[in-house]
C-alpha cells in the first residue's frame, strides 16, 4: 500500500499536470482569438516574447500552445522564420472549402427532426446576427456558435470535431470577405432564416443545399481577396 507521502506526491503530481494542461489549453484559446480576429494576420510572424505579453501568460503555456496549434494548421513553422500564421493561396482555399463541402453536407444530411428548444436556440442567435451594429468579430463568433448548433445535433461527432478544425483555419480569412458587417448582417440572416426553415421541416436536402450555396458565395468573395 503506498505511503501517505508517497499518496500526496502521486496527487499533486497529478494536479500540477491538470494546471499545466489548463494553463496550455488557455494560452491555445488566446493566440487562436488573436488570429480568428485578424489581430495576428496570415503570414505573419509569431514571436513568443510577445505573446507572452499579449495574453498575459508565461513562455511555458505559450511555447506548448503553439506546437499544438501547429498540428492543428492553424500556425505554421518554419526553420528560418519560426511559428507563423498559416497563409493559404485561392488554390488552398478552394481545397478547404471543397473539405469542408464533403464533410458539413454529410453531417448536415443525417441531422434529425429539431426539438422546439433547437430551433428557438439557433433563431435567438440569428438575430443577433442581424444586428448591423455588431462588431465583424462578435458576428463571425455568433455565425460559428449559429452553424455549429446545427452540426453539434447530428451524431456524426468525429466529423464535427474535423470540422472545428477546418473552420479554426478558415475564419480569420472568413473575417476577411466579411468587410463591412452593416451591409452584410441582413443577407447573412437572410441564408440562415432560410436554412433554419428547412431544418424545421426536416428537408435536410434543402439544407444541405442552402448551405453549399451560402459556403461558395463566400469562396467567391474571398477569390479576390487572397
Amino acid at each position: 500500500m503506498p505511503s501517505a507521502k508517497i499518496t500526496r506526491e502521486i496527487d499533486e503530481s497529478g494536479d500540477s499536470v491538470r494546471h499545466r494542461g489548463g494553463a496550455v489549453t488557455t494560452a491555445s484559446d488566446a493566440i487562436r482569438e488573436l488570429i480568428l480576429t485578424r489581430e495576428l494576420l496570415p503570414g505573419q510572424q509569431l514571436v513568443q516574447d510577445d505573446l507572452v505579453d499579449r495574453i498575459g501568460m508565461s513562455r511555458g503555456p505559450v511555447r506548448e500552445a503553439l506546437r499544438a496549434l501547429s498540428q492543428d494548421g492553424l500556425i505554421t513553422h518554419s526553420p528560418n522564420r519560426g511559428y507563423v500564421v498559416t497563409r493559404f493561396n485561392l488554390d488552398e482555399m478552394t481545397q478547404m472549402y471543397t473539405l469542408r463541402d464533403l464533410i458539413e453536407s454529410q453531417v448536415l444530411s443525417t441531422l434529425p427532426k429539431p426539438t422546439a428548444k433547437q430551433l428557438r436556440s439557433v433563431r435567438a442567435i440569428n438575430e443577433k446576427i442581424k444586428n448591423p451594429n455588431v462588431s465583424v468579430a462578435e458576428a463571425m463568433r455568433l455565425n460559428r456558435e449559429f452553424h455549429f448548433q446545427l452540426f453539434n445535433a447530428s451524431n456524426q461527432q468525429l466529423l464535427v470535431r474535423e470540422l472545428n478544425r477546418w473552420w479554426d483555419m478558415s475564419m480569420s480569412y472568413m473575417v476577411m470577405g466579411i468587410g463591412i458587417w452593416a451591409e452584410r448582417a441582413e443577407m447573412m440572416g437572410k441564408a440562415h432564416d432560410d436554412q433554419v426553415e428547412a431544418w424545421a421541416e426536416h428537408d435536410n436536402e434543402r439544407l444541405v443545399e442552402l448551405c453549399r450555396e451560402h459556403r461558395w458565395v463566400s469562396l467567391k468573395r474571398l477569390s479576390n481577396l487572397v
